[in-house]
C-alpha cells in the first residue's frame, strides 16, 4: 500500500484474462489502463487498482521464447 491505496507491481505484458493474487484471493484483470487495472473478485464485484509495471529484460519477452 502507498499512501493506504493498493498499488501492485506487474510485468510490462499484463493483459486481460490473468489472474492474479491479492490478499489471499484470486481476481481476474478486466481491463488495463496505462496507471490502473479493473479486476473482477471471485464474487463478481469489480475493483479499481493503480499499477507500476515492471520494466525488465526477462518479462517484457514473449513467453514463447522464454527458457524456464
Amino acid at each position: 500500500m502507498v499512501r493506504g491505496r493498493r498499488r501492485l507491481i506487474v510485468p510490462v505484458g499484463l493483459a486481460v484474462g490473468w489472474e492474479l493474487v491479492m490478499d489471499n484471493r484470486v481476481v481476474v484483470v478486466r481491463e488495463v489502463r496505462e496507471h490502473h487495472v479493473v479486476v473482477t473478485h471471485q464474487d463478481g464485484s469489480t475493483e479499481t487498482v493503480d499499477i507500476d509495471r515492471e520494466d525488465t529484460d526477462e518479462n517484457s519477452q514473449d513467453p514463447d521464447r522464454v527458457r524456464i
